[in-house]
């Protein structure tokens, strides 16, 4: 749930890259990897959004989303361009998203859409907006999917769609629990990249000639590319950063604490517990639970995430246990 930004990242091996880096999910970083370097952010576009037509080049766009009329609301963003045949793309890192995540992107998406016509300029000129989140959180608990993607469509024939506005959101928290990247496949070196940098450098020079983007957007990372100003601009980012995982985390436990005391309560109300001490009889004993007081807590925990609606393969990941359990819990969700 929360972001595990910290400071810097040493290495020093002699057959790897020599680099002393910051951390890529840093809006600082990010924008300096993606706002201008193009090649490295159409890779990452092709690798996210696997077009039929691929994006060839691109050119880079304000990231002020300026409102039409002057009450109106300004935007900005991370990263916007438009590629040669006139698509946008709006390219954003968000550490954890809000009740309104999903309206924000449709609202600056909608900006950019409209903003493509003057007055009497014909609807063939309207190209697709794109907008994109690498989100550092989970937005859908009701699949284990780590990309999520929203167009207009058919109700009624999901095939038949409107090709004009496109969410896209890479779920990099999801990634992380499920842990079952191919590093052959483009999408889940940027991954990688954004969720374990370290594994490149841990890797020889040989072997990383393979994963030209992936290399050149760690040497970007190095220490030695930032001014003193760009530095300071990095370690406050990192600390408001700090400051608000304290908060949530600090909201998360009080939060879990008085669910977890009501969730009892009204389990012990309705034979909850003695449900569950039933139910998990034989795994205690065969020592799958570390102990039984220490397994009803977790069962009510993975009940309280299942009432949530979260999916059973993402909650068996997160807490290491096996899939039957989460199932024999579900039937008493």
């Amino acid at each position: 749930m929360f972001s595990p930004l910290v400071g810097i990242v040493q290495h020093r091996p002699s057959q790897k890259l020599a680099c002393m880096i910051l951390k890529p999910l840093a809006d600082p970083t990010f924008k300096k990897v993606f706002g201008e370097c193009d090649d490295l952010l159409i890779n990452l576009i092709n690798a996210l959004l696997e077009l039929p037509d691929a994006v060839l080049s691109i050119e880079y766009l304000p990231n002020e989303l300026l409102a039409k009329k002057d009450s109106g609301k300004n935007t900005v963003v991370d990263v916007r361009c438009t590629d040669r045949v006139g698509r946008h793309f709006i390219v954003e890192m968000q550490i954890d998203h809000h009740a309104y995540f999903l309206d924000r992107l449709l609202f600056n998406a909608a900006k950019v859409y409209t903003s493509q016509l003057d007055k009497g300029d014909p609807y063939a000129k309207i190209q697709p907006v794109y907008a994109i989140s690498i989100l550092d959180d989970i937005l859908v608990k009701t699949n284990e999917h780590c990309v999520q993607t929203y167009s207009v469509i058919n109700h009624h024939d999901t095939n038949e769609r409107a090709n004009g506005l496109h969410i896209v959101v890479l779920e990099l928290t999801k990634c992380r629990i499920m842990r079952n990247l191919d590093m052959q496949k483009p999408l889940d070196r940027w991954i990688q990249y954004f969720i374990n940098p370290e594994y490149y450098l841990a890797m020889e020079k040989q072997e990383l000639e393979q994963m030209p983007y992936q290399r050149k957007a760690i040497e970007i990372l190095d220490t030695s590319n930032f001014t003193p100003g760009q530095m300071r601009a990095y370690d406050q980012y990192i600390d408001s950063v700090r400051l608000h995982n304290t908060i949530m985390e600090d909201a998360w436990e009080r939060g879990l604490r008085e669910g977890n005391a009501k969730g009892l309560a009204e389990g012990l109300a309705e034979g909850l517990a003695e449900g569950l001490a039933e139910g998990l009889a034989e795994g205690l004993a065969e020592g799958e639970i570390l102990g039984k007081a220490e397994g009803i807590q977790l069962s009510v925990l993975i009940l309280q995430e299942l009432r949530a609606g979260i999916h059973p393969t993402i909650i068996s990941e997160k807490y290491k246990v096996e899939a039957q359990l989460v199932e024999q819990l579900k039937a008493l969700a």
